[in-house]
């Protein structure tokens, strides 16, 4: 099998002509021993010769693109093996560039060895990703993107769905449900219609890469730990969130990554009208759309309560309402409690503490100064990762 190359075929097919197909038979036997040793060779002969000769290839031999799959396969696992964990995003990559190839043989899982490479890159994919554990890597390789969006349809998320929603509910007026919303009366309550968990792997790695930093800055090994923040801090920052019990139900619930109490990350509500839900759902948060006229700066602004994020959505022609749930690192609070924080500290002020200073977030404290709704305010885009779009009806 060493001498044989696809040069060969015209002549080595002379023989099936004059024997028939019992020489094909005892050909493609005597080649088997040899296929695993001498497989790119022996690969592109039989490809050749079956070509030539109208017959189908032995089972144990790939075709074509299932070789350029196998191959690429073998290459980016090998890979994997050698390269340090500084080298994991480029490791990632090349682990998802065949991965992805290979979904699109059509006919990748009828060859065993293939079938079992494939597997082996997939499962190494799933834990260098450091993918939620309730996500289907392979439902997310149908787009170069990785990115689906998954109805949640098991009966128990829904009902925690409604409770978070319900239990975070409250009748108080602000400025801005007047200036920034519709100026509708606030709804009496919320019912959840449907609910869309995103699965977006680009943006999961960066939120993973990020919460891995914020978790190493909060819990530094010559000092006392910024996280998780003690009960006495929270009854100082008007008490514990809101969303924090059920949020922990929620992940758990729909087998997602547990919320880290080591960088302080909770679950919270973001406003939107409903084409920019999916906007944020495929694309992710873009810091660079931050106002900065906000009160706390040109940050993405997140709320736990859902009648606070109502006051920004807008409702779709069905009278529904998109309201997102976002998983948020607040790491290390600045908390404010100053009546007009846009001016003292000052928007730069908060924002500079975020962004080259010792915090990672800010907590606006305006339960304190105006008996409304608390404010958590992030200013690098990889501190939020967009988990579900919640539709609801205002009753």
């Amino acid at each position: 099998s060493k001498t044989i190359t696809p040069a060969q075929v015209n002549k080595i097919g002379l023989f099936q002509k004059i024997l028939g197909k019992s020489f094909d038979q005892a050909l493609f036997q005597s080649l088997e021993a040899s296929y695993d040793e001498h497989r790119a060779m022996l690969t592109e002969w039989l490809v050749a010769y079956c070509e030539h000769t109208g017959v189908d290839l032995p089972p144990y031999c790939m075709n074509a693109n299932q070789k350029e799959a196998f191959d690429q396969l073998h290459k980016a696992i090998e890979g994997s093996k050698e390269r340090s964990s500084e080298d994991m995003l480029q490791k990632v990559e090349e682990l998802k560039k065949a991965v992805i190839f290979a979904k699109t043989v059509p006919d990748l899982k009828s060859h065993k060895e293939l079938s079992e490479e494939f597997a082996k890159a997939l499962d190494i994919l799933k834990v260098e990703s450091h993918l939620p554990p309730g996500w289907n890597l392979e439902d997310l390789l149908g787009t170069e993107k990785m990115f689906r969006k998954a109805p949640v349809t098991n009966r128990r998320s829904l009902e925690l769905f409604q409770a978070l929603m319900t239990s975070t509910h409250q009748k108080r007026w602000t400025r801005d449900r007047k200036t920034r919303g519709d100026g509708a009366a606030i709804a009496d309550s919320f019912e959840v219609i449907r609910v869309i968990e995103v699965q977006n792997q680009a943006s999961w790695e960066n939120y993973h890469r990020r919460r891995d930093e914020i978790v190493k800055d909060c819990n530094p090994p010559d000092r006392e730990a910024y996280a998780p923040l003690s009960d006495e801090q929270w009854n100082e920052f008007s008490g514990r969130v809101m969303t924090e019990s059920l949020g922990h139900e929620i992940v758990s619930q729909c087998r997602l990554s547990p919320l880290d109490s080591r960088c302080n990350e909770f679950l919270f509500f973001h406003g939107v009208k409903p084409q920019v839900a999916d906007l944020i759902a495929e694309n992710h948060f873009d810091i660079s759309f931050a106002s900065k006229d906000g009160m706390f700066g040109a940050g993405l602004y997140f709320a736990e309560a859902s009648s606070k994020s109502d006051e920004y959505c807008q409702p779709n022609e069905n009278d529904e309402y998109p309201i997102i749930i976002v998983r948020v690192i607040l790491g290390r609070p600045n908390y404010v409690d100053a009546p007009k924080p846009f001016d003292d500290p000052g928007r730069r002020a908060l924002e500079h503490s975020c962004m080259s200073g010792s915090c990672h977030s800010v907590i606006g404290d305006r339960i304190k100064v105006s008996n409304t709704y608390r404010e958590m305010v992030v200013y690098d885009h990889f501190q939020a990762y967009p988990h579900f779009i919640l539709w609801y009806h205002r009753k």
